[in-house]
């Protein structure tokens, strides 16, 4: 009985020892539960995207005109809607050549609306 005792301490030791989870075999891949949506791999254009959707939500809220998605207020910092419009202007600039016709259309959309917006916000103050 102790040598069994021994054989499970000394088996027990050797998988505990190197603290990294075991990798998965080339063609296993990463385990998903079945039928969970998986998502898809994201670039670095896919993220600029969010980030510009982000900016630009923050943009309306720090010109007043949407409630702030940080804290559910109405608040106004026409200083900080500004530096949220030029980030979004740059990163359209950056990505718009990787965008389709539909995306890229939407995403100068955006830049409009929040530059027009802006400027009215400006003579409003």
């Amino acid at each position: 009985m102790e040598s069994d005792e021994n054989t499970e301490v000394a088996q027990d030791a050797s998988v505990h020892a190197n603290n990294a989870p075991p990798e998965p075999a080339a063609d296993e891949g990463v385990s998903t539960d079945e039928g969970a949506p998986q998502m898809p791999p994201i670039d670095v254009y896919g993220l600029l995207k969010t980030t510009v959707s982000l900016l630009s939500n923050g943009a309306w809220a720090w010109m007043g005109l949407t409630p702030s998605p940080f804290t559910g207020e109405m608040d106004r910092d026409l200083d900080q809607a500004k530096v949220a419009i030029d980030s979004v202007t740059y990163l359209v600039a950056q990505i718009e050549s990787h965008l389709d016709d539909e995306s890229r259309r939407e995403m100068q959309n955006v830049v409009s609306m929040l530059r027009v917006n802006y400027v009215q916000q400006l003579s409003n103050r």
